[in-house]
């Protein structure tokens, strides 16, 4: 009815025929009713929207966060492993600096030609040896 002209026709006593009347006013309650059911239909749908936002967006916080505590485990790893590192280097400065000390001419053990062995093992097994040349030195 929208964009329509209505005409109502004359009665002859009396005004306008009231069945066109009615029949107007019964179209604009009809277009009333649709357009609060497309409303309501919209409300709805965009209710949902933002369920389904909100939901989005605590999967998105839980993810983030997840991801740091994964990069805050990933550098204090790199952190440990370097320090490793850094303290393989130095026991192998001091089995070294041990052998030169009691004349020992085994292999030199670095970390490097033997990737098997941790640092602590290294240091262990250099350890014995130097014992063991100690005890053989003491017994001959």
């Amino acid at each position: 009815m929208e964009g329509e002209k209505e005409f109502f026709r004359k009665r002859f006593f009396g005004g306008f025929n009231r069945e066109d009347v009615i029949k107007y006013i019964a179209g604009i309650a009809n277009e009333r009713n649709e357009a609060l059911a497309a409303q309501e239909k919209s409300e709805k749908e965009l209710d949902e929207a933002r369920t389904a936002r909100e939901k989005t967006e605590k999967e998105l916080k839980e993810v983030l966060a997840e991801q740091n505590n994964a990069k805050k485990e990933l550098d204090e790893a790199l952190a440990a492993q370097e320090k490793a590192e850094n303290d393989a280097k130095k026991l192998a400065e001091e089995l070294k600096r041990l052998r030169e000390e009691s004349k020992i001419n085994t292999v030199d053990v670095t970390p490097e030609e033997t990737p098997e062995e941790t640092p602590e093992e290294t240091q262990t097994t250099a350890r014995v040896k130097i014992k063991r040349r100690k005890q053989e030195g003491k017994h001959e």
